[in-house]
């Protein structure tokens, strides 16, 4: 299977009362990853180091041909960040280190998986995003995935965490399907990049977020990717803008506990977009001035994958894959396709009225003292649920033997 090549275009046409962006020829990628380059991008530890290993190694296995980069913010494994971008030609752990037979043998196995690893020139984390212990790590992402995109050299990548992986190449058939739906005139990228649901935040309901596109991973036209990266630090001030100002009067109680006044997800983003377009605005977590405009370049630029589509393993977050709530707080691929039908001139805000109304009795429920034993209840209700179907499936399968 391979990308198909979107079919040719002279230019802006209209179909089905949209407007469609001319469209391109595009190198295919293949079941080999010929054409494709994958930058698997975090930082690295003795603490994560098999898990690095055994990532690149997957996607070795996925991809004989892709080039493959290992993308890294920090290391307390190797050298020193010198300032500049360092390419790890012959990865070598540091000399305290030589007697650790786990961390060598991992260390090997990143050097047979990966065409190249660079460490980035080092950046520093922030305080953290919300008003927890969280530490806010962004511009330690952004200076490892520029370096890693900057040594990319097929039409293709995939910009990845390094603890997340695809369990096969169905992603590719995903996109395959979705990314040539029809488009705007006003789309900025090449073709549409994809990206989780999880965390795209729904800018109707709960954390009511504009531009708030999930950065797990990017997969699409490699220019299109390094884009959205082309930003610089996020400044101090930026990340602690609400201590020292009130949060706007409409804030929710959910975004009363933000720090920042743009979460990492919307700095990369508004960054991206707003160099290409001087009338949006974004001067704080929930302004609303161009959220209809965050919507559109949802469908016109991005993909949302749909994980039961396309298996996926991600421990750090794998209760969210199971959380019925992702529904109402993200916007998730069935309500991306649905939005993509809309008409020129729908009206989001009405659009999801129903889900806004949904979403203020569950904020209530989850963040009044008050109603606590209602979520405890409802909470427990959800558990039984869980563990009566998780019965019913293991009913079925001994029935099948």
């Amino acid at each position: 299977m391979t990308l198909a090549d979107p079919p040719n275009s002279p230019g802006p046409q209209r179909g089905n009362g949209r407007v469609l962006a001319a469209a391109q020829r595009l190198q295919p990628v293949d079941d080999t990853g010929e054409g494709l380059s994958i930058v698997v991008q975090g930082s690295l530890s003795a603490g994560n180091l098999a898990e690095t290993a055994n990532s690149c190694a997957h996607w070795r296995t996925l991809f004989p041909q892709a080039e493959i980069i290992l993308a890294i913010s920090t290391s307390d494994l190797v050298a020193e960040s010198q300032g500049a971008v360092q390419d790890l030609h012959d990865l070598q752990l540091l000399p305290r280190h030589k007697d650790d037979g786990g961390l060598q043998t991992a260390a090997r196995r990143l050097r047979q998986a990966c065409d190249r690893i660079v460490l980035s020139e080092g950046a520093l984390p922030l305080p953290p995003i919300k008003f927890d212990q969280k530490v806010n790590n962004v511009n330690l992402q952004i200076v490892a995935a520029k370096a890693g995109l900057a040594k990319a050299k097929h039409a293709y990548v995939l910009r990845i965490r390094s603890d997340m992986v695809f369990l096969d190449r169905s992603f590719l058939r995903f996109y395959n399907a979705n990314a040539t739906l029809p488009r705007h005139a006003t789309a900025v990228f090449g073709q549409r990049v994809m990206i989780s649901p999880f965390f795209t935040l729904n800018p109707f309901t709960m954390e009511r977020l504009p531009f708030h596109y999930s950065d797990w991973f990017h997969f699409g036209l490699r220019e299109d990717v390094q884009r959205i990266w082309d930003v610089g630090e996020m400044p101090l001030a930026t990340a602690t803008h609400f201590e020292a100002h009130q949060h706007p009067p409409r804030a929710n109680r959910l975004e009363r506990k933000f720090r920042v006044r743009v979460a990492v997800e919307q700095y990369l983003a508004f960054s991206c977009f707003s160099r290409l377009d001087g009338e949006l605005r974004l001067d704080h977590l929930i302004d609303r001035r161009s959220v209809d405009r965050s919507v559109r370049i949802l469908l016109n630029d991005f993909l949302v994958y749909d994980p039961k589509q396309v298996p996926t393993a991600f421990d750090k977050y794998a209760s969210a894959f199971r959380d019925p709530m992702m529904d109402l707080l993200c916007i998730t691929y069935p309500q991306w396709r649905a939005l993509l039908d809309l008409p020129e001139d729908a009206d989001f805000e009405s659009y999801y009225s129903r889900a806004a109304k949904r979403a203020g009795r569950e904020i209530s429920i989850r963040e009044e003292p008050l109603l606590r034993p209602v979520k405890f209840v409802r909470g427990a209700w959800r558990l039984l649920r869980r563990r009566r179907d998780e019965a019913k499936d293991i009913l079925a399968q001994l029935a099948e033997r």
